[in-house]
Parts: structure tokens; sequence; C-alpha cells
């Protein structure tokens, strides 16, 4: 007999997650008292509410693993264009973060995504480290100000809506499911990078 796999997410239930995103009515309306995440997930992508589905898997995915989600969609999303040569060094250190989440690479985060002026998909993949852990404050200044936990799963959320909406508006659907396909295998324990798009 196979084992059936459970998703590991942070957040079990689409109450939780709304008392981190309150949902729109159309939202709402979805969710039945206990839902698990994984099946509101489900059904937000169900009824084409994209945008909604990766926002909501970005907060209830432990955060490296969300953090690698980001990564894992840019490698199937990225083009040849200025955006992207800027956020070479963004989506390098995101990737370095996940194979070695260290306190050095961390403070980086943040130089990088200023650097940028939080305006690509990378910048916000760095913030996402950047909240990750560690205090939010430079050690110079004597105190330790731990980022809140649902920090990472904002940055990520923004990281992946903005990866998606880069090309072609009529295949933009597209991208998203690819986006959540992606997601969704790193939620059962994937990489993710099997993922194959249709169209870019």
């Amino acid at each position: 007999m196979v084992e059936k796999k459970e998703a590991q997410l942070r957040l079990e239930t689409a109450d939780e997650l709304f008392l981190i995103i309150p949902p729109e009515e159309e939202v709402s309306e979805l969710a039945t008292p206990n839902m698990s995440t994984i099946d509101f997930i489900n059904k937000l992508i169900f009824t084409n509410l994209l945008n909604e589905a990766i926002r909501y898997l970005a907060i209830a995915l432990p955060r490296r693993e969300a953090i690698w989600w980001a990564s894992a969609t840019n490698r199937l999303l990225q083009k040849n264009d200025k955006m992207a040569e800027r956020d070479k060094a963004a989506w390098k250190l995101v990737e370095d973060w996940v194979y070695n989440p260290s306190e050095e690479i961390r403070a980086e985060a943040l130089k990088i995504a200023e650097g940028l002026g939080f305006e690509t998909p990378g910048s916000y993949g760095a913030m996402g480290v950047f909240w990750s852990g560690g205090s939010m404050v430079p050690p110079e200044t004597g105190q330790f100000v731990p980022p809140p936990a649902t920090l990472t799963g904002s940055a990520i959320g923004a990281s992946v809506i903005m990866n998606c909406a880069l090309g072609d508006p009529q295949h933009l659907s597209t991208r998203q499911r690819s986006a959540l396909e992606i997601g969704l295998d790193v939620a059962y324990g994937g990489n993710g990078l099997s993922r194959v798009l249709i169209q870019k």
C-alpha cells in the first residue's frame, strides 16, 4: 500500500490563513468550517482565484520552502530581458541561502533588495530571505527585533505574483498555474523543478 503524503504547511486551516490575510467576500465564501489549508488553496485554484491562491500558499509554506518556491518559479519563468539581468544577483543569493541559511547571506539580502529599489521579483525574494529570521535592526544598535513570522510569506507571494506578471498577458493564468504547481509540489516534499511550462 502506498502511503499518502500530507502537505507540509505552517498553517493547517483556512481560518488560520484568514487571521493573516483577511479574505475578500468571494474568497471567504469558498471556505467551510475547519477547512484544511490545502483543500482551500485547491478550491481557489479550481475557481480561478489564482493570485489569492499564490498569496495564501506563500504564507502557509514553511519559510525556507516558500523561499525555494520563489526561486524555482523564477527558474522556469526567467526571461532574457533587462529585469532578469537586474535580478541575477538577487536570485543567486536566494538560492545560496536555501542551501546555506547563514546570517551573513541573510544580511546581504537586504542590501540587494534595496539596490533593486524593491521593484523586481528578485528583490522580494531577497526580502523573503532577510525576513526569514534574525533581527531586523543592525547589530550595532544593541537591539534584537525579530521579524513577524508572516513577512517572509508576504514577500514571497509578491515575488511569485510579480514573476508571473512578466510576459504575454494572454498566458498570465498559465504562468500562475505553473507557479502554483511548483508551490504545491514543494509543499508535498518535491523540488518543483520537474514542472513544465506550456507558455512563458
